[in-house]
């Protein structure tokens, strides 16, 4: 780690602020509107990264002698997993049909092997360097406020800054806010309320409670406005798996009813909303539907508003003296999981395999999986799994090369797409399906290792830290709903931020503590 008698204050400043460039800047960054979105911010992240590089660089190189030559220790795993990733994307790179494709990954959204290179090097610099701050999270929940309340406005179809004036009327629904395409713009959000609700559930300062609480009902207008199904693998994992820490406390547990009933009560406030002002809103068509449909959601809320209001009142009439509840309340809770988990398996089955999918027919387009499902995923999967084993073996191992899924798919399997889906698909749809295609199992292997060891480490050196435990669940939430999404230099540059952010924070103070190089 760096050290202060090392002179690397100048350094820990840089990257500091390339930080916040990422977690502050690169969110509400835009040029031609959704015109060039992706573009925009590609460029403005691979600016950053190469700007503070170079600054880094030059300063080490001029203070080489002054820095402190730290004792060598075993390298972490996510530092590893990192570079596995980034060896095997430059190995299929090279062995790729596509190569100067597989370098910039321009036949897709730009994940070739030099944004990959600059992800690497990003998390080094943070890793190496960065000094962590609590506010550093608040910035990022501010930041992203404005990103939400743009949102907002949009889908009451106010337009404040002209972002939609000069679109196709049939692709104004797929854009909303300064991140674009809505399944972007709800993995980022998704990552804003996660951490948003781990602070609500745990900090003890009245002032700060208020304002993550107004984050995070923010957050969940934004995300059901949002219109996209991938936001309910973000909540579901939120809600799923918050419990785990803050059902430590007797605080953790309250909030958390107070979560549920608030998420219910904004389904509900949307209801009402969308009923008053039904010719100026975009309206629900996502997932959401289903609960704003349920004929009892206002009785729904009502009962959570009141579990909690007597949680409350419980707690303010006996005045236990103790907060811990220790480990309790969670194994529960990871039985009620494990229950809920062989549920949705049991139903999976019952509706694929045992012919008995007209028992879920509200439910039938998320639970019976086909060539359509999920807006035709399911036929781009299918497709995936066919192409990869027509693979030589080199390709089996190392994949055709960092973001060449188009190209493959677009050569030989076009018309099955046109015929089917009605349009051809340059990707996944699914981060880890992608990095199995062009970088190979090993590749795909080394990021999710990545993603679990990073949370991980969180959980086990900063289980005590709830801002740490924020960037974690953040990052799970990222994680989770990335089983439906893509990879793209928009919401990817700052997930990737707040993971190294995490890793750099535990890490630190794993050095703080032990006062030796981890």
């Amino acid at each position: 780690m760096g050290s202060k008698n090392g002179k690397s204050v100048f350094a820990e400043k840089c990257v500091l602020f390339f930080v916040l460039l990422v977690l502050v800047v690169l969110p509400i960054i835009y040029h031609d509107y959704y015109f060039d979105i992706l573009e925009t911010k590609y460029a403005a992240y691979c600016t950053f990264v190469i700007g503070i590089t170079a600054v880094v660089g030059i300063y080490m190189l001029i203070t080489a002698k002054s820095f402190k030559i730290e004792k060598k220790c075993k390298m972490p795993v996510p530092d590893i997993c990192i570079l596995v990733f980034w060896g095997i994307s430059l190995i299929s790179t090279i062995c790729s049909p596509y190569k100067y494709e597989a370098l910039w990954g321009n036949e897709g959204r730009y994940t070739g092997l030099f944004l990959i290179t600059l992800y690497t090097i990003a998390y080094f610099l943070i890793v190496r360097f960065l000094q962590f701050k609590d506010w550093i999270l608040d910035a990022f929940l501010l930041a992203g406020l404005a990103v939400c309340l743009m949102g907002i406005l949009q889908y009451f179809k106010i337009d404040v800054l002209h972002f939609k004036a000069y679109m196709k009327e049939e692709q104004i629904e797929m854009f909303t806010s300064f991140i674009g395409n809505i399944n972007t713009y709800t993995a980022y959000v998704g990552m804003l309320i996660a951490a948003s609700a781990v602070l609500f559930v745990s900090v003890e300062s009245k002032l700060k409670t208020l304002g993550y609480f107004i984050s995070m009902i923010i957050g969940f207008f934004a995300i059901i406005m949002g219109t996209s199904d991938n936001a309910y693998l973000s909540l579901g994992m939120l809600f799923g798996f918050l419990p785990l820490w803050a059902f430590r406390s007797r605080r953790g547990i309250k909030r958390y009813v107070v979560m549920i009933a608030s998420f219910f009560g904004v389904i509900q406030c949307i209801d009402w909303l969308n009923s008053m002002f039904a010719d100026s809103v975009l309206g629900i068509n996502s997932a959401f539907r289903l609960i704003i449909q349920y004929e009892h959601l206002g009785i729904l809320v009502f009962l959570l508003v009141l579990a909690a209001v007597l949680l409350y009142a419980w707690d303010w009439m006996k005045k236990p003296k103790k907060e811990d509840l220790g480990l309790l309340p969670r194994r529960v809770w990871c039985v009620l999981l494990a229950a809920a988990a062989l549920v949705v398996f049991g139903v999976f089955i019952d509706a694929n395999f045992l012919g008995n999918a007209e028992r879920y027919s509200a439910v039938k387009d998320y639970v019976v999986f086909s060539d359509a499902w999920g807006n035709y995923r399911g036929l781009v999967w299918r497709l995936s799994a066919e192409e990869y084993g027509k693979f030589p073996l080199v390709q089996k191992i190392f994949g055709y090369g960092p973001e060449t899924f188009g190209i493959r798919l677009y050569l030989e399997r076009s018309m099955d797409m046109t015929q089917i889906a009605g349009q051809i698909y340059d990707s996944a749809h699914n981060e880890y399906i992608q990095y199995f295609f062009t970088v190979g199992p090993f590749g795909c292997l080394a990021y999710i290792v990545l993603i679990i060891s990073s949370i991980a480490g969180m959980f086990k050196y900063a289980s005590s830290r709830p801002y740490v435990m924020a960037i974690a669940y953040a990052i799970l939430g990222y994680s989770v709903q990335a089983a439906v999404n893509l990879s793209q230099p928009i919401s990817t540059p700052i997930f990737l931020t707040l993971l190294s952010v995490g890793v750099a924070a535990y890490r630190r103070g794993i050095y703080t503590a032990n006062h030796k190089e981890v």
